[in-house]
């Protein structure tokens, strides 16, 4: 949880101090952004080895975002959410027959490169850049044909935060002089093992994700 801490500390710190200050007599703008976000999509986990988990499940989540522009064509990214998502499975192991779900609740903060490509009606915008989980609840239901069916805290089984790369593609629509809405597509590949390790297996979390946002800009950013 230190760990948490510390990584969404130091994420809201760079975005704040990375926002360029424009002077002039009596008066300066932040080129910043604040806003909410929802995404849907699918969440799975890439294995070798003998863990059984699948992938291809639904998931889904939201949270504050944040940005930051250094030009009409460059800047930052950041947020954090709360994302929820299942996986199933079964065991693999030689004479063993059971299958297990487990649910599980993320908080996730993004950092990403923002480059805006922007046209007569809006800006087609390229994320590309980490992303810090921290898993806050899970657990898993088992089933057997021969015994009843058990359910358990999966946490003292994972590894509590994940380090991953993310890209997407957004396309942004200025609503007002103040405001923007946007919609896209990311997706988000986490290097780090999902499980405390175990012997000859490595579990990788993915997902990919439908988006749609809105964001308060506190100065006029005008499409060019």
């Amino acid at each position: 949880m230190k760990r948490f801490a510390f990584a969404a500390a130091l994420t809201l710190t760079l975005i704040m101090t990375a926002a360029p200050s424009h002077a002039s007599e009596g008066a300066s703008t932040v080129n910043g952004a604040f806003g909410f976000a929802f995404h849907g999509g699918i969440s799975g986990v890439r294995t070798s080895g003998s863990t059984g988990l699948t992938g291809g499940k639904a998931g889904y989540g939201g949270g504050l975002i944040f940005e930051t522009m250094f030009s009409n064509h460059l800047g930052i990214h950041s947020g954090v959410e709360i994302s929820y998502f299942e996986m199933s499975g079964s065991s693999t192991k030689p004479g063993e027959l059971f299958y297990f779900r487990v649910y599980t609740t993320v908080m996730e903060i993004p950092f990403c490169l923002i480059t805006s490509v922007n046209t007569g009606i809006g800006s087609f915008v390229f994320l590309t850049g980490v992303t810090f989980a921290h898993t806050l609840h899970s657990r898993f239901n088992t089933s057997n044909p021969d015994v009843a069916s058990t359910s358990g805290d999966l946490l003292p089984f994972l590894n509590g935060s994940h380090l991953g790369g993310t890209a997407g593609l957004l396309f942004k629509i200025q609503t007002s002089d103040y405001s923007d809405f946007y919609t896209g597509i990311t997706a988000t590949y986490y290097f780090t093992d999902l499980m405390e390790k175990m012997d000859g297996s490595i579990a990788n979390l993915y997902n990919y994700r439908a988006v749609v946002g809105f964001l308060y800009r506190t100065d006029v950013f005008p499409i060019r």
